[in-house]
């Protein structure tokens, strides 16, 4: 559980923007595990890339 969670998503989103502005050639594979390492997730507990990311959560687009 992260007991700090708005501070660590904001870390990790502004170390990740600047890992990918000093090494623009970094793979998806390395962020992938580097967020999953922050958030102390297991390999096992990613998403699917299979299907489209809007089509399984249609009320993101609606802004609710």
């Amino acid at each position: 559980m992260l007991f700090r969670s708005r501070e660590t998503f904001t870390a990790l989103i502004h170390g990740l923007v600047g890992l990918i502005r000093s090494q623009p050639g970094v793979s998806d594979e390395a962020l992938a595990s580097i967020v999953r390492q922050t958030l102390r997730l297991a390999p096992g507990d990613a998403p699917s890339t299979s299907g489209s990311h809007e089509a399984s959560h249609p009320k993101m687009l609606k802004g609710e």
